[in-house]
C-alpha cells in the first residue's frame, strides 16, 4: 500500500504584499515609532471589514480636495488625507442625500468623519496619538508637497522630451589631424568608414521617472484601503526623519490582579467543616502578596496607602490533606 500523501498546504507566497526597498524601509520606521500592541473592533464596528489592498510611495498627484487629518503622537506629525469613498463613508455614517460624485471640496462633516476613522484605527492599534480635523498644517503640508509632486512629474516629462525613445541624439562635425587613415565608428549605420567628418549617435537609457528620494524633507505613502467594498484612498505625509530617528523606548503596560492578604489562619478542611454557629477563629495579622503558590511579603506603616516588599518569594507551606 503506497505511503498516504503529506497533509499539508504550501505557504501562500502569493498573497503577500510586494514591496520595493524604500517602501519597506518607510513602513518599518513608522512601525518601530508606533509600537501598536493590539488589534481591535471599533473601526470595523463603524465602518464594516477594512481591507489594506496595496501600498506605495506617492509619485503621482493626488485629490486637491481631499479631507485632511493631523495625527500626532510624541513628537511626530503626520498629514493624513484621504479621497475616493470618504463621501461615502460619511453619509453610510451621518445620513443624507444622495449626490453625483462630481469634484468639491470635503465638508465639515466628511472632515470630522475622518477624524473619528483615524482616531479608531489607533485605539485597535494601541497608539496613543491625538487626531486633528481642519488642521492648517496638515493642509499646508499636503498642498506644499502636491505642488513638490507636479514639479518632479514635469520634470520627468521634460527630460523624456529631451532624451526620446532611442537615446539622446546628437551631431558632432569637425577635422580630426591625425598621422595615417583614421577609421571613425558611425554608430547609427553601424558601418566603419574612413572620413574624418561624419554624424554620430550616442544610445542613451532612457531616464528613470523623478520619484522621491529617502533624503526628501517628507515622503508621502499611499495607502489603497477597502472598507466593506467601497474603495478609499489615503496619503500619509510622513516627515523623512522617522527612518534615521531612534524610536522611543518600548514601554510594556502590564497590569495584574493580584490579591493583597492582609490576614490570615491556616485551617485543615476536616477543622473548617467542623466550624458551628459562634465560633470564633483566631487570625494572625499578615501583608502580602499573593501571585501563584506564594507571596512576597510586605510592610507598611499605620495608615499608609503604599507599602514595600520586604521578602523575595516565598512558597506557601501546603496543609496535611494539600498536595505538597
Amino acid at each position: 500500500m503506497p505511503d498516504p500523501l503529506p497533509n499539508f498546504s504550501p505557504f501562500p507566497f502569493v498573497r503577500l504584499p510586494r514591496l520595493t526597498r524604500a517602501q519597506a524601509v518607510i513602513e518599518s520606521a513608522v512601525a518601530r515609532h508606533a509600537q501598536g500592541r493590539r488589534g481591535g473592533w471599533r473601526l470595523a464596528k463603524l465602518v464594516g471589514p477594512v481591507k489594506i489592498v496595496g501600498t506605495s510611495i506617492v509619485t503621482r498627484g493626488f485629490d486637491p480636495h481631499a479631507a485632511l487629518v493631523e495625527v500626532r503622537w510624541g513628537t511626530v506629525s503626520i498629514a493624513i488625507a484621504a479621497s475616493g469613498a470618504i463621501r461615502a463613508i460619511a453619509q453610510r455614517v451621518l445620513g443624507g442625500a444622495d449626490e453625483l460624485a462630481a469634484p468639491r471640496p470635503a465638508t465639515l462633516a466628511e472632515h470630522a468623519v475622518l477624524a473619528m476613522l483615524v482616531a479608531a484605527a489607533l485605539e485597535d492599534a494601541g497608539i496613543p496619538g491625538q487626531v486633528w480635523p481642519l488642521s492648517e498644517h496638515a493642509r499646508t503640508i499636503h498642498e506644499r508637497e502636491l505642488e513638490a509632486v507636479a514639479r518632479r512629474a514635469r520634470l520627468a516629462l521634460d527630460q523624456r522630451e529631451l532624451f526620446g525613445r532611442g537615446g539622446l541624439q546628437r551631431d558632432v562635425a569637425g577635422e580630426i589631424d591625425a598621422s595615417g587613415e583614421l577609421e571613425a565608428p558611425t554608430f547609427a549605420s553601424g558601418r566603419r568608414g574612413s572620413s574624418t567628418e561624419h554624424a554620430e549617435t550616442i544610445a542613451a537609457a532612457p531616464p528613470a521617472p523623478a520619484t522621491p528620494t529617502l533624503g526628501a524633507e517628507l515622503i508621502g505613502l499611499e495607502l489603497a484601503l477597502d472598507i466593506a467594498g467601497a474603495a478609499l484612498t489615503i496619503v500619509c505625509w510622513l516627515p523623512a526623519e522617522l527612518i534615521l530617528k531612534a524610536p522611543p523606548a518600548r514601554t510594556h503596560d502590564w497590569r495584574f490582579a493580584l490579591p493583597i492578604v492582609v490576614a490570615r489562619c491556616l485551617l485543615s478542611r476536616d477543622a473548617a467543616k467542623a466550624l458551628k454557629l459562634r465560633d470564633v477563629v483566631v487570625v494572625e495579622p499578615a501583608l502580602a502578596l499573593t501571585l501563584g503558590g506564594g507571596s512576597f511579603g510586605l510592610t507598611a506603616t499605620p495608615g499608609a496607602v503604599e507599602a514595600r516588599v520586604t521578602t523575595g518569594y516565598v512558597r506557601a507551606v501546603a496543609t496535611s490533606d494539600e498536595p505538597g
